[in-house]
């Protein structure tokens, strides 16, 4: 009886291991996308953003988020406890790559396309015009229950 309690111990670690091998845990999508809310959007040091555009951005994208890296974003557009939420699949237009959803405090959202394992571009729910109805198009493609 005392080796049965012990080989289901062993089973359960196993299939725990297991689980965080296959996506149990953040994925490297999610990773990288937290790391631009976290190292890149959120960062007020122009120099850093700079680095991690240098660093974590596809060369197509480059010259555009060096711009806004130009500009720390204020305090109160900011996106406080970022989470990780959901990951698609993104294939379009022959480009592929994953589409990871973000949610942070007051209703923040921001979707990252990463491709290759590097960023392409951001787009926000609380941004203005153009950018927030690309948004919206982008946010259909989610599950995920909106922010409150």
């Amino acid at each position: 009886m005392k080796n049965l309690k012990q080989m289901k111990w062993v089973v359960l670690l196993v299939l725990a291991a297991m689980l965080t091998a296959c996506g149990g845990g953040s994925s490297a999508s999610e990773k990288t996308a937290l790391s631009y809310v976290n190292d890149f959007l959120n960062e007020k040091d122009v120099d850093k953003k700079k680095k991690y555009v240098e660093d974590h951005v596809v060369e197509e994208a480059k010259p555009l988020l060096l711009m806004v890296a130009a500009a720390p974003m204020p305090e109160n557009d900011q996106y406080k406890n970022a989470k990780a939420v959901e990951t698609v699949d993104f294939n379009e237009d022959g480009q592929k790559g994953s589409l990871v959803l973000i949610q942070a405090d007051d209703a923040k959202e921001v979707a990252v396309l990463i491709v290759d394992g590097k960023v392409m571009i951001g787009f926000g729910n609380k941004s203005n015009g153009e950018d927030n109805a690309q948004f919206a198009e982008i946010r259909k493609k989610f599950k995920a229950a909106l922010p409150k």
